[in-house]
């Protein structure tokens, strides 16, 4: 290395430790917080679902979703095991017991989940309940 060269890698160096780069021994330091790193790993894992074809063989079974721990939710999920995004959800007709997946239920009325055919018997019953309710106010 050239004196000019190692001159200016000494400034740099120096530079360095003195925004805390680096420690007295040329040790890097570590300067990431906790939400930049979370932040970090968050855009990384999204291009990796994009990415990911989802492969049959790679496509769990069914599982107890959780919408937080030891919290069971209504859904159960099918999850890519190689990238970690959630592939299909399935729930049950509150009305019939039908299994639904997702792109099969109608709606959710009052937090209750309703096939098709039983969101439209849900709605009618309702709405026959809310005339009767309006008609005892008068």
């Amino acid at each position: 290395m050239s004196g000019e060269t190692r001159e200016l890698v000494d400034n740099m160096i120096k530079d360095l430790k003195k925004h805390k780069v680096l420690d007295k021994n040329c040790n890097e330091i570590n300067t990431e917080n906790i939400k930049e790193m979370h932040e970090r790993h968050e855009k990384e894992i999204e291009e990796l679902q994009e990415r990911c074809k989802h492969p049959r063989h790679m496509i769990s079974s069914w599982l107890q979703d959780y919408w937080a721990p030891g919290h069971m939710s209504d859904f159960q999920v099918k999850i890519c095991r190689k990238c970690g995004k959630e592939v299909n959800r399935m729930m049950w007709c509150q009305e019939c017991g039908k299994r639904m997946t997702s792109y099969m239920w109608k709606s959710i009325i009052g937090g209750m989940s309703y096939c098709k055919k039983c969101a439209k018997k849900v709605e009618r019953r309702n709405e026959i309940e809310q005339r009767k309710y309006e008609k005892s106010k008068k």
